[in-house]
């Protein structure tokens, strides 16, 4: 495909998502939305699900997040004094030995990555399977967000 094929919003689009990652503010975020509600040949998978009953999106999110209708609770700081004057209370710790080798330490950090990606996969495992019992129905394939930026 040339890329004088491409409408120009649509090239706007991937140009933001490729700079952003995905994050942006709340303008940008409206344009994005109407770029895509604008051109559904090039969004089918986005036209598909919106075209989706409200009950299954919903159906969805309540069995991925129940407590999604809950407001947030804050926790506040053990101590009032802020950060920095707690961090300046705080015994030097800096200066200590560490009690292992560093291969000690390397292979620790390897294990910890390894048991990272384990359950990073039984996470995007259990979401696919939540995602085809909501919308597999509907022909509408699970979309990883594991090459997302985190």
């Amino acid at each position: 495909m040339v890329e004088k094929e491409i409408p120009s919003d649509v090239q706007e689009y991937l140009q933001i998502m490729s700079i952003t990652g995905g994050m942006m503010g709340l303008e940008m975020y409206r344009r994005c939305k109407s770029i895509v509600e604008n051109n559904p040949t090039w969004f089918p998978w986005e036209h598909k699900y919106k075209s989706l009953p409200q009950e299954v999106h919903d159906a969805y999110l309540d069995e991925k997040n129940p407590d999604r209708h809950l407001p947030f609770a804050f926790e506040t700081m053990r101590g009032n004094n802020g950060v920095i004057p707690d961090i300046r209370n705080k015994e030097a710790f800096f200066d200590c030995q560490p009690k292992e080798s560093f291969l000690e330490m390397w292979h620790d950090f390897v294990k910890t990555l390894e048991k990272e990606r384990k359950e990073r996969e039984e996470i995007e495992n259990s979401d696919k399977a939540l995602w085809d019992k909501h919308y597999k129905k509907y022909e509408l394939e699970w979309r990883s967000d594991r090459y997302l930026p985190k």
